[in-house]
């Protein structure tokens, strides 16, 4: 199965490094890479995306789209809505053991298709021409 990565110019996750820089993960085509301690030890992993729609949809035309392969995939990973998620403060985030006991689980993502693991390597960036959704967003000036 192919899975996806979106990356900013610098081959980091933008949302992770929005979100905190402490946790940032550098990425580099061909090697394996693994998460933080820090993200593991608190039942979290890296982010990748099942499909190249799921992705594209989650870019913004500056990033980068990347084909990758996964090792170690968590199971039983839990869809938080995001209406769910806004109301979560940082640290339960952080700490999923805060939060609320309906969302209490060891994993947690926020979009279906997301899949988590423990290892992923980047195999090669998708180039927009070779992407459909990429090609309907530029034709029809699709702001994603």
């Amino acid at each position: 199965m192919k899975y996806y990565k979106v990356l900013d110019g610098r081959l980091r996750s933008p949302k992770v490094a929005a979100f905190n820089k402490n946790l940032v993960v550098q990425y580099r085509i061909g090697e394996w890479v693994s998460g933080d301690g820090v993200m593991e030890a608190a039942g979290y992993g890296l982010y990748v995306y099942s499909g190249l729609g799921r992705a594209t949809c989650l870019a913004k035309p500056e990033h980068g789209i990347f084909e990758c392969e996964i090792r170690g995939e968590f199971e039983g990973v839990k869809i938080i809505p995001l209406c769910e998620l806004a109301s979560l403060t940082v640290r339960q985030i952080i700490d999923p053991h805060k939060a609320p006991d309906s969302l209490k689980r060891s994993a947690c993502a926020t979009i279906a298709g997301t899949r988590m693991c423990r290892q992923v390597k980047l195999v090669r960036q998708v180039p927009d021409e070779e992407n459909e959704f990429r090609i309907l967003e530029n034709k029809h000036g699709i702001d994603s």
